[in-house]
């Protein structure tokens, strides 16, 4: 599996996930991208637009081979640029 390259990153690892790349199933690490946006922010004083297209261009679009990390979004930054008219609210439950 591999990791990001700053050792910061380390804090926003969810864990492992089995997927599947093509025709193989791989070991990937999963991180929590509103994590990784924090890090930067604190880390290197970018505001919240900076850190988020920096993610997006520097991390998030990085191929590293078939194990490549995914990310997951878990928080709500994700309805900034999601196309559907009518976002689901994921903080409400079904009952």
């Amino acid at each position: 599996m591999k990791r990001l390259a700053e050792p910061e990153m380390d804090a926003a690892i969810l864990g492992p996930a089995m997927i599947w790349r093509g025709n193989q199933m791989v070991r990937v690490l999963v991180y929590d991208a509103s994590r990784i946006v924090e890090i930067l922010m604190d880390r290197d004083g970018m505001d919240h637009d900076e850190a988020w297209e920096y993610f997006d261009f520097n991390i998030e679009c990085a191929w590293v081979g078939v194990d490549t990390p995914v990310y997951v979004y878990t928080n709500t930054d994700w309805q900034e640029w999601d196309d559907d008219p009518e976002p689901v609210d994921i903080q409400k439950s079904d009952e």
